[in-house]
């Protein structure tokens, strides 16, 4: 029974992966002076704010916004007279394309076996130099 558990366990987690960032968006702010970027700090620790470059009065920055918080965080944003822009709706969505994308790419590719064409040597082993030189 717990070995059925285990795995069910696992299965749910490897499924629901990117489920937390379902409605979650990423936002572009640009900001004039450092009261401004104080508000972001600010807003960073009040709504539990993923900030992946702080904006600066010569910079802009990027926020991951849980879906929860999109729109307190957008008024208060407007509120303090930041400007932004949404650069990703769903983080979520994003996600599982690239997944869908990367299955693609693995299922396409592979490593050449030793009954292929001698086009490549295969990557199993550690070859000697003089081999790589004759191969070349």
């Amino acid at each position: 029974m717990f070995r059925l558990f285990t795995i069910f366990l696992l299965f749910s987690a490897v499924y629901a992966k990117h489920e937390i960032y379902e409605g979650a968006s990423v936002y572009e702010l640009e900001v004039e002076n450092e009261a401004q970027s104080k508000v972001v700090s600010m807003l960073e620790d009040q709504l539990a704010l993923d900030v992946w470059s702080h904006p600066g009065p010569s910079r802009s920055g990027m926020v991951l916004v849980p879906k929860n918080s999109k729109e307190e965080f957008a008024y208060k944003l407007r509120l303090a007279g930041i400007k932004f822009q949404t650069t990703v709706d769903n983080v979520k969505e994003q996600l599982d394309l690239e997944d869908r994308l990367l299955a693609a790419a693995a299922a396409s590719s592979r490593i050449p076996s030793e009954s292929d064409s001698k086009a490549a040597l295969p990557l199993d082993r550690v070859y000697q130099w003089e081999e790589v030189s004759v191969f070349l």
